[in-house]
């Protein structure tokens, strides 16, 4: 088995992300001027990744959403490289909840808004929260963990994987290499912060995960992170 870099990108602002709202089933938001300008700084510095580190072959994934395929599509121009979509990478569904603004799910599923703050700062497991009619999370990560494990496992080619996609696949994926590597609870599922455009990095030995070596990073930490890990290794 071969070593590779997977760099799990969370798409930039979208008109979702302004409104608060709750992803539409058919995800069709696009991204705004704003998160524009945001995927083509970290789109530089993914890069000077393949520059710095030499990698030849690169692959490109999106998630389905306008929103992750317009964040790509600008990597993939500094790239210049092609985007290939995956239907598996898709947010959580969110059954009635889709398409609300979170103001409207406070007045409407009062149980499930109050569980995900608490989630979110970081007080209390995913696996506490009633989804109601939405997808299960249990399902959800074996969805995503098998799609971006099989990925990674047909570009066994590839130098470095990147994948385009959504905080909560990422979430999921992280958590899995957390429990794969770092002996991170089977029975929890926390809050890990994604800004938009950040970066996750997952060193990976064919499909298992042996190091994260960034999360949720920026363009400038991303790069500071690569001049690390290259002065470790000379």
């Amino acid at each position: 088995m071969t070593h590779s870099h997977l760099l799990l990108i969370r798409h930039s602002e979208s008109v979702k992300n302004v409104r608060s709202s709750f992803a539409t089933v058919h995800e069709m938001e696009g991204l705004t001027d704003l998160g524009k300008e945001q995927a083509a700084t970290i789109a530089k510095s993914v890069l000077l990744i393949k520059q710095s580190l030499a990698l030849e072959n690169v692959s490109l994934y999106s998630a389905e959403s306008s929103r992750s395929q317009e964040t790509a599509s600008i990597i993939a121009d500094y790239l210049e490289s092609a985007v290939k979509c995956s239907p598996g990478l898709s947010s959580i569904g969110s059954g009635s909840m889709a398409g609300l603004s979170e103001q409207e799910v406070l007045e409407r599923f009062p149980d499930f808004a109050s569980m995900l703050d608490l989630y979110r700062a970081g007080l209390c497991s995913s696996y506490k929260i009633n989804r109601h009619d939405g997808e299960s999370l249990p399902m959800f990560e074996e969805r995503i963990v098998a799609a971006l494990t099989k990925l990674v496992t047909q570009e066994q080619q590839a130098d470095l994987t990147i994948v385009v996609a959504h905080r909560s696949p990422i979430t999921a994926f992280l958590i899995h290499c957390a429990r794969r590597i770092y002996d991170y609870p089977d029975n929890f599922f926390g809050y890990v912060a994604l800004p938009y455009a950040s970066a996750s990095w997952v060193g990976m030995l064919g499909p298992d995960p042996t190091a994260i070596h960034a999360v949720g990073v920026d363009a400038t930490k991303l790069i500071q992170r690569l001049r690390s890990i290259n002065a470790a290794g000379s």
